[in-house]
């Protein structure tokens, strides 16, 4: 949460936001309230993008237009709602489940 402190002493800024955990050891499913910042998630929508545009030769036309319009959406919705501090593995789980799908299907 570096960039969430940097935003609050400098600008008196709240960047964060609650979110509601896909699952809990304490109480389930949706049983968790955690703190994300609006900076960590333009960090992983950004970081997708950038990720397609560099690795562009591995895609179609399609597949590429395809992942572009898909995958930082639904990687940034993961990361908000994965369980706080084990997010990666859902991360991976997305974007390998919409690469097989551009690559399988498209």
């Amino acid at each position: 949460m570096y960039f969430s402190t940097w935003f609050r002493k400098k600008w008196n800024m709240d960047v964060t936001y609650s979110t509601r955990s896909l699952w809990t050891s304490e109480g389930g499913f949706w049983s968790g309230s955690f703190r994300r910042s609006y900076p960590g998630s333009a960090c992983v929508f950004f970081t997708t993008i950038i990720v397609l545009c560099v690795e562009h030769e591995q895609f179609s036309r399609g597949q590429l237009v395809f992942l572009l319009f898909t995958m930082p959406f639904w990687m940034t919705v993961t990361e908000a709602i994965a369980p706080h501090t084990n997010d990666g593995p859902f991360l991976a789980a997305m974007g390998c489940g919409l690469l097989v799908v551009a690559l399988a299907l498209i």
